[in-house]
């Protein structure tokens, strides 16, 4: 059984992001913060593919990319959370990242691998090909 999908490491790394960004004591602090975003990912994964990815599978490179870019964007919420201020009437705050995001977009980037049916449609503007043949 995989705990979760995904490096912690390399998380911090690509979020480019450090301790003190999300207001943790240190490196290790950090570091379970993303492991615990990670697992509980994992299940949002799983209970939508109703099944676990084992690493032998081929997809499970693409499900572990997801799950990291995933947690990536809760971490760039949250350090934006950090940085902004209260907004004060007659001001305009933009919220570059939802936290909701991260998750809604999780059905759409799971698609493929749920063997549901591609979005793209198909539509035949052309004769038809039994009229033709019976001309």
């Amino acid at each position: 059984m995989t705990l979760f999908y995904g490096d912690v490491d390399y998380i911090i790394q690509l979020a480019s992001i450090e301790p003190m960004d999300l207001q943790c004591d240190d490196e290790q602090e950090l570091k379970s913060l993303v492991s615990d975003i990670l697992q509980r990912l994992k299940s949002h994964i799983d209970s939508r593919l109703s099944r676990e990815v084992s690493m032998e599978e081929m997809q499970y490179d693409a499900i572990q990319d997801i799950a990291e870019r995933s947690v990536i964007d809760i971490l760039n919420y949250a350090q934006q959370l950090q940085m902004s201020d209260i907004v004060s009437r007659d001001e305009m705050a933009v919220y570059l990242v939802h936290a909701a995001d991260a998750l809604e977009k999780l059905d759409d980037k799971l698609a493929p691998f749920q063997g549901k049916e591609s979005q793209v449609k198909i539509t035949w503007t052309g004769r038809d090909r039994d009229a033709d043949n019976n001309s």
